[in-house]
């Protein structure tokens, strides 16, 4: 299977990760009015649409996944539930520390696994060439090994 480019990936991965954040985020606001607070969702759903429509890995996109996700969980927090002296962005960003240790950790944990998500599928091509290539260099040296084995079973059978 060809590999996309390098450029193409991301730009398929930014839409994913867009996507799957304003999937998170509305999907968020529609647990939360039934009584769910799944805070980690937003985030998570951002390096979930990233790793899978990127198609390759990319730290790069892994780190930007987590920052996206973390700036979306602050973002999503102040949506849900603003600070009750002033509900504008710029008070609840300064005062983000007030934030319970629950939501810090929420918030925090979906970055993390947003950075792991949007790192991309476990092996790329290359390395799965690379993995391939090892194997048949060990299965060579095997068969090798026992054909000298048995070149010297054979040898030391004669008189």
């Amino acid at each position: 299977m060809k590999q996309p480019s390098k450029i193409v990936g991301l730009l398929r991965g930014s839409v994913g990760g867009i996507l799957g954040g304003v999937l998170g985020y509305y999907a968020f606001v529609w647990l939360g009015r039934h009584g769910f607070y799944a805070l980690i969702l937003p985030g998570s759903l951002v390096g979930m649409g990233f790793g899978v429509c990127s198609g390759r890995r990319s730290l790069a996109g892994g780190i930007a996944c987590g920052l996206f996700a973390v700036a979306l969980g602050i973002f999503t927090e102040w949506r849900w539930r603003p600070f009750a002296a002033d509900q504008s962005l710029a008070f609840f960003l300064v005062h983000v520390h007030r934030l319970s240790p629950v939501t810090v950790a929420l918030i925090l944990l979906a970055g993390a696994f947003s950075f792991w998500l949007g790192s991309g599928p476990g092996r790329d091509a290359e390395e799965e060439q690379t993995r391939a290539d090892w194997e048949r260099i060990e299965e060579l040296a095997r068969r090798e090994k026992a054909a000298r084995r048995g070149e010297s079973d054979a040898t030391d059978s004669e008189p």
